[in-house]
């Protein structure tokens, strides 16, 4: 029998159908009128808890990490990966585990249908072969590895195990790399059997489709109804196990977390969850007097970016640059912007140029952090175009994006042309020079050195165009760079102002031999999360600046023995 009930949220005014079907599956659905992308989420409830169940009055009990171990694993297909079928529909994809569940999840603009029809087709028809479940194992066993090398991870690990006396929340997620080891192909599958159930699954569908569409192809890969078995009941005391647990780790910024265990119950667990949320608002969320004397107290590193900045200055650099890539602008808030901006005031004086970073959202959020910015000393801003996928604007959107900002906000402009599905065009930064006030320059760090010479060529010296292909920096300055914001400067601050005055005093020799020396060691350092990697870099070289903000915290050994060779002259 199926059950199909309809409900419209006075609050949000958006209508929510929901169908239970005869196999047991529940169809959560929200059309939303004027949307152009859909999403659908499958959550299967079975999670890293889920260490056993019961069947026929005994008890199975299983490694830990098998739920997660298993949702790697759904989505090998006898014809392939099923990533790579969403990739051909141009579906972005996933997949996660927590305590309690694991959701398997897609959005595309198109083909959902049959997006939707790859999700539901290889949950429904799972694929493990020995090989393949073996070449896993080490997988998982390296982000394992990843996730205690991680202080943020550590720190919510060290509170479960101490807040827990059996329960197995106290287990990573991922398990243990002695419990996946006894995980194979035919355990996975008999877990899938017992979990994998219409009745203990959510298909969940938002934005643009058709209900019917949707509810047909869920009734096509989940006809019959099974009952998932019964996960086994934990006894675990009302008391903590350890009241103060410490681990030592090499970061910059010490960190701790406080719990406390609350009373369970079904009927009770929304109620005690927001009052719980509430009370922890209240006793340290963002505007209690806590909160503001941790963050008062150190969350940045105050004597190791003095350090750096003094050491930049020293060399010979021109100005400072703040909250930009390499600075982890994005994860900073405007607060600690400001103060990263009157330490570098320190540094900086009246012929020299302090710049930040702004890498906001929206025109609002840019237009804010901007004015702040301008408060607290910057002598120009460097602004960051919009990034998220469907929110990124034409043309006429970018423009008015910084025309806004240089209207509102009243300071020298620098675009930082960092975002490749949203790159300013040459074309575009000519417009912007001669139709606002302030927008005066760009770090062109999209397209490597031929983009620049472009916007060079485009605006024939009117514009400030500022090199960031770190690897080619004396190249760029020859072809008429007026300068270089680049993160290479932070990691050999002296050789880049020496390449500067090469290109100045026509020392071309010079120049290249100084480009050369450095070229192999950016290669390491170059490409995704770089942040992290120079970090590494500047440790190697004996100045420590501690680890990157999350979730930039990861970085494999065999990239910090790379960067370790490629440094040891």
């Amino acid at each position: 029998m199926r059950i199909d009930e309809r409900h419209t949220s006075d609050l949000l005014g958006q209508s929510t159908r929901t169908v239970v079907l005869p196999s047991g599956l529940t169809v959560q659905m929200c059309r939303m009128p004027g949307f152009v992308t859909a999403y659908a989420m499958l959550t299967v409830g079975v999670g890293s808890i889920d260490t056993g169940y019961r069947v026929r009055g005994r008890e199975v009990r299983l490694p830990a990490g098998v739920a997660h171990y298993l949702e790697h694993k759904m989505f090998d297909c006898p014809y392939g990966d099923a990533m790579q079928r969403f990739d051909a529909l141009g579906a972005s994809a996933n997949a996660f585990t927590s305590f309690d569940k694991t959701a398997y999840y897609f959005s595309c603009t198109e083909n959902f249908s049959k997006a939707l029809e790859v999700l539901l087709d290889f949950v429904a028809t799972p694929y493990f072969t020995g090989p393949s479940v073996r070449r896993e194992r080490g997988i998982i066993a390296e982000e394992l590895r990843m996730y205690r090398d991680s202080p943020e991870w550590m720190v919510t690990a060290n509170l479960l195990q101490a807040m827990y006396h059996v329960h197995p929340i106290r287990e990573d997620i991922a398990g243990t790399e002695e419990s996946i080891a006894h995980i194979d192909a035919a355990l996975l599958r008999r877990c899938y059997e017992r979990f994998y159930c219409p009745g203990n699954m959510v298909l969940s569908v938002a934005g643009y489709f058709e209900e019917d569409a949707v509810l047909e192809l869920a009734e096509k890969y989940f006809p019959t109804a099974k009952t998932a078995a019964n996960p086994l009941t934990i006894r675990e005391p009302r008391t903590v196990r350890e009241h103060y647990c410490e681990q030592k780790m090499p970061i910059a910024t010490p960190m701790f977390q406080v719990g406390f265990k609350a009373a369970g119950g079904e009927k009770e667990n929304m109620r005690h969850r927001l009052l719980d949320e509430l009370l922890l608002d209240l006793i340290c969320g963002e505007t209690t007097d806590l909160y503001r004397r941790l963050y008062e107290a150190g969350e940045i590193n105050e004597s190791c970016l003095r350090r750096e900045m003094e050491l930049c200055m020293e060399a010979g650099a021109h100005g400072l640059s703040v909250g930009g890539s390499t600075g982890e602008g994005p994860t900073l808030h405007d607060d600690e912007l400001c103060r990263m901006l009157e330490i570098g005031r320190e540094f900086v004086g009246p012929e020299q140029t302090l710049v930040c970073g702004v890498m906001r959202m929206s025109t609002r959020d840019a237009v804010a952090t901007g004015l702040r910015a301008r408060e607290a000393g910057a002598d120009a801003i460097m602004v960051t175009p919009t990034a998220y996928n469907v929110l990124v604007p034409n043309a006429e959107g970018m423009f008015s994006f910084y025309s806004t900002i240089s209207r509102e906000v009243g300071l020298p402009v620098i675009i930082y042309n960092v975002i490749p599905q949203n790159t300013i065009s040459p074309a575009l930064f000519h417009r912007l020079l001669d139709e606002t006030e302030h927008v005066m320059g760009i770090k062109q760090s999209v397209g490597g050195i031929q983009a620049l010479y472009a916007d060079i060529m485009e605006t024939a010296g009117r514009g400030r165009v500022y090199a960031a292909t770190d690897d080619m920096i004396y190249s760029c300055f020859d072809l008429g760079a007026r300068g270089a914001i680049s993160a290479i400067l932070s990691v050999f601050p002296a050789e880049c102002v020496e390449m500067w005055e090469c290109a100045r005093n026509g020392d071309h020799q010079r120049g290249l031999a100084i480009q050369q020396s450095l070229y192999q060691k950016w290669q390491c350092l170059g490409g995704n999360q770089f942040p992290i990697r120079l970090k590494y870099a500047l440790k190697v070289l004996g100045r420590d600046c501690g680890y990157c903000r999350s979730p930039i915290t990861y970085l494999p050994e065999e990239e910090k023995a790379a960067i370790r060779s490629a440094f040891a002259g």
